[in-house]
């Protein structure tokens, strides 16, 4: 969101997305939503980040910082798939995490509530703010977590 707004401005109109990927979203929400309903959520919650994984080396792969360069209509396209995409996550993660989705909204300046469907075309959106939704934890404080976990375990394991 940060690069786009840096290179095009924070207000634009989605009109365009491909099929295939209109298509792979679409699985994704009859996927996630039947796993829901039979509350099976965390099956739900991992297809969910399973498509994050997806895009994000689909996004690396593509690598629209350079297509930007060579060409500048080509990556701007690019990059609107990919919020394409993130306007799609933040239906997707609603159900499991609804503040994050409520500011990544915010974020994409979209007001309009959540519904367990694929965004339709054309979509205004207006780049309001790109603060990270999550804190980085560096991996030192990660296993300080996991050892005092550890322990804990092992002292309850030595309780019983």
């Amino acid at each position: 969101m940060k690069f786009y707004k840096k290179e095009f401005g924070e207000s634009l109109v989605l009109t365009y997305v491909e099929d295939h990927l209109q298509r792979r979203i679409e699985e994704i929400f009859t996927s996630v939503g039947g796993l829901i309903e039979e509350g099976s959520t965390r099956q739900g919650l991992e297809t969910v980040f399973e498509f994050i994984r997806w895009s994000n080396k689909r996004f690396d792969d593509q690598r629209p910082w350079v297509i930007v360069k060579e060409n500048r209509e080509e990556g701007k396209k690019v990059l609107e798939e990919f919020l394409y995409i993130i306007c799609n996550l933040r239906m997707m993660i609603e159900p499991f995490l609804p503040f994050t989705a409520f500011h990544l909204g915010k974020q994409l300046g979209i007001h309009m509530q959540p519904a367990w469907k694929q965004v339709s075309q054309p979509l205004t959106l207006s780049i309001e703010n790109t603060n990270p939704l999550f804190d980085r934890i560096d991996l030192e404080s990660i296993e300080a977590e996991r050892g005092k976990l550890l322990e804990k375990s092992n002292d309850t394991q030595k309780g019983e």
